[in-house]
């Protein structure tokens, strides 16, 4: 290949590999800038969502909280809750239990095995409810003739008790408000008994003690004892979570207390609305309007991992949605029951990298897979609602977010696809213009070196050119080469001639050399045979003292383990004395107790005394007063008999708490004799920790000779046997070197018929 050819190619080669990677590289950029301006725009929308709607639900919380705290403290309801509290305990005679187990058995217990696909024990539910219970759900649900779901529509049972007055005159305003506001249930429990006197929809937590009852475990009943400790204005709050009489339904529940006077006479719950809290987070099925197009949604997630709102996929694709959960591998119980029950709240577990960050109080933006193993852009964040951390997510399908990031690729593609095409053409152009300018000079000087060449005449010129680039420059130093080419060989044929006279002396001289040499390797070997028997020697030596320091370092590892043995002890003995000390200020403190235990007893037996004392002069008083004092008398006896009672168990435990105080100063002693030969044990260690060490000492110090004579011999022998070796790299050397002047010698002679040939070859120059 000439020389332009290789030069265009070359060029165009280049310029097309750098037009190539220019395009590339703005082609990589500009779509790098494309995907972080989407996902910025993506960020901003979705974040802006997720706020709006944190916002949003804050509210919300915050609007239940202000009606369930105006509640309780409207007269109506304190009125309410001292009328049903006070008419509940009016029962009248035996409930139907055979309509009532009917209702557990057919209604209820139907409906919860089509809704769960698995049957309740309703006979054990019945069995824990009490008299009142049983009596009220028996008026109020068994013989409720409205169907199950509406059994709110029952004004009264028209019996003529209170109860049923009260129901009257309060159950239209209460079933109003749930249904204006959209709340599942609302419930007064009686803060002392535990008992729901009233509830709006009369579900089987109706008529129970929460103390006692069946539901005294569930939700309704852990808020209920939270709220009755709370003073008035403050609120409890339990999170959602499966409810058994909503059929199993994720239930939630929010209380506050019902003060009148500074007392506590209700709890006034609200079982919360799931549907208005679907509304806010689903934004009423209206995702795209919302710039959330067909992929996007904003749901709930507790602390528990559990959704606490619907998927948009189950919404609008409740078949495709399962069987996107059974290709996510979700356990096929959880994809059952969201099937029964229609609903992913408090089923639908989601523990992704968005949740657990944002349960952990964190808010951001990430490119996760959500629940559906779906990849998902995802702006999230905590909100705290009530006491609960709850994780809230807006999440976009990562296929739908970036789909204008393929159509934006390709025309950046096309576009500097044909942009490229066109600079080649034009470098290809170049190329061939550049290599037609620097090969000609280049090929008229291969001729000129060509034809000089061929005729071996040193005597011709280059016709050099007016040029001074590098070309100029090349031609001007051709014509000089060749004219230094010239006085070289001019100067090469005297050398030779001068050279052939030297290398007959050089010849003369290095067979002296050799006849030297012969004589130095016959001396080395002497020696170095003596010097081998000196290295065995000092070997042994280093053997032997090798064997004694290796002694002497087991008996130092010897040493130190018993000194750690004996640290350790210690360290347990000290343990152990500290222990004793604790103890032993454990039992004063113990004494010290019972003495204060014996003098209250003591203030107790004297006030049982006088209970005594005062409870006969009572009885003494009411047998006076006759027929009339006869009650008093009684309770005068009892008071008496109490009396005596407690002077028998303050007896009693007075006994008690001086054998406690026995075993405790035996004890005590005890501790302290243990003490003090745990301070000897110390002493004693302490004294043999020393005595190791000492010997420790001593054996390092042997241990320390012993290396230094081990080194000291190594080191001779290994001198020795170096100074063996370098004898016999000497004698190798003197070998070597008689071998090398034989071969010089016969180079010489070579040297010598070359210096004729080369005569000879310079010769056929013209110069």
């Amino acid at each position: 290949m000439s020389i332009k050819l290789k030069l265009i190619v070359s060029v165009s080669t280049l310029i097309t590999i750098a037009l190539i990677v220019l395009s590339l590289s703005v082609g990589i950029v500009t779509q790098k800038d494309v995907v972080n301006t989407l996902t910025s725009q993506i960020q901003h929308r979705l974040v802006g969502l997720r706020d709006a709607k944190k916002e949003q639900l804050t509210a919300y919380f915050d609007f239940i909280n202000g009606q369930l705290l105006t509640l309780a403290k409207s007269e109506a309801t304190r009125d309410a809750a001292i009328q049903f509290t006070n008419t509940f305990k009016q029962v009248g005679p035996q409930p139907d239990e055979e309509a009532l187990s009917r209702y557990y058995r057919d209604e209820f217990g139907q409906v919860f095995a089509q809704r769960n696909g698995t049957s309740t024990d309703t006979r054990s539910l019945m069995e824990a409810l009490d008299t009142p219970a049983r009596y009220w759900q028996d008026k109020y649900i068994a013989q409720n003739t409205h169907p199950l779901g509406s059994k709110n529509a029952l004004q009264g049972i028209q019996d003529g008790s209170g109860y049923d007055t009260s129901h009257y005159l309060y159950h239209p305003f209460f079933n109003a408000f749930l249904e204006r506001f959209g709340y599942y249930d609302i419930f007064i429990v009686d803060a002392q008994s535990g008992h729901v006197v009233y509830s709006v929809f009369k579900e089987l937590d109706y008529a129970t003690s929460l103390l006692r009852g069946p539901y005294a475990q569930s939700g309704l009943g852990e808020v209920f004892r939270a709220a009755r400790a709370l003073p008035s204005g403050e609120v409890a709050f339990v999170d959602f979570a499966p409810y058994l009489p909503s059929y199993n339904a994720a239930a939630s529940f929010v209380a506050t207390p019902i003060v009148k006077d500074g007392d506590t006479l209700a709890v006034l719950v609200f079982q919360m609305p799931i549907d208005r809290l679907n509304d806010i987070l689903t934004y009423q099925q209206n995702w795209q309007a919302r710039g959330l197009g067909a992929s996007g949604e904003t749901y709930l997630v507790g602390s528990d991992f559990k959704m606490r709102s619907m998927s948009r996929f189950l919404l609008e694709d409740k078949a495709g949605y399962l069987q996107v959960l059974k290709n996510a591998n979700v356990e096929p119980q959880t994809i059952a029951a969201i099937d029964r029950f229609d609903t992913s709240v408090g089923l639908q577990s989601v523990r992704t990298q968005a949740v657990e960050a944002a349960l952990s109080g964190r808010s951001g933006f990430a490119i996760i897979k959500d629940y559906r193993n779906v990849a998902v852009a995802s702006a999230y964040t905590h909100v705290e609602i009530n006491g609960k951390t709850w994780a809230l997510l807006s999440e976009l399908d990562q296929s739908e977010a970036f789909a204008d990031v393929e159509e934006i690729t390709n025309q950046i593609t096309v576009m500097a696809t044909i942009i490229t095409a066109i600079l080649i053409v034009i470098a290809l152009f170049c190329a061939w213009i550049l290599g037609n300018i620097i090969a000609t000079p280049i090929q008229k000087m291969s001729l000129f070196i060509n034809r000089v060449a061929t005729s071996l005449d040193l005597t011709q010129r280059f016709n050099e050119s007016n040029s001074q680039d590098e070309l100029g420059q090349v031609e001007r130093a051709l014509n000089s080469m060749f004219e230094t080419f010239a006085d070289t060989l001019n100067q090469v044929n005297s050398s030779a001639e001068n050279l052939s006279g030297q290398m007959g002396q050089l010849q003369a001289n290095f067979a002296e050399l050799t006849n030297k040499s012969d004589t130095q390797t016959d001396l080395t070997v002497h020696i170095a045979a003596a010097m081998e028997q000196m290295a065995a020697t000092s070997e042994d030596v280093a053997k032997n003292a090798q064997f004694t320091s290796e002694a002497s370092h087991d008996a130092v590892s010897a040493s130190e383990q018993g000194k750690s043995n004996v640290a350790k002890n210690m360290q347990s003995s000290r343990s152990l004395e500290q222990a004793m000390d604790l103890t032993m200020q454990q039992m004063t403190a113990l004494q010290e107790q019972s003495n204060n235990i014996s003098q209250v007893l003591e203030v107790i037996q004297t006030i049982a005394e006088q209970t005594n004392l005062l409870a006969l002069n009572a009885a003494i008083e009411a047998a006076r007063a006759g027929e009339q004092g006869r009650g008093f008398s009684v309770v005068a006896d009892e008071v008496r008999s109490l009396a005596q009672r407690t002077q028998q168990s303050t007896e009693e435990i007075n006994c008690m708490i001086q054998g406690l105080q026995s075993g405790s100063a035996s004890a005590m002693s005890a501790i302290q004799e243990a003490h003090a030969l745990t301070e000897n044990n110390l002493s004693s260690t302490d004294s043999t920790r020393d005595s190791l060490q000492h010997i420790n000492d001593q054996i390092c110090k042997i241990e320390a000779f012993n290396e230094q004579m081990a080194t000291a011999a190594t080191e001779q022998s290994a001198v020795a046997k170096d100074v063996t070796q370098q004898i016999s790299d000497i004698t190798s050397l003197a070998q070597a070197n008689c071998a090398i002047i034989t071969q010089v010698n016969e180079m010489a002679s070579a040297a010598d018929e070359d210096a004729r040939l080369l005569k000879q070859q310079i010769s056929k120059f013209h110069l």
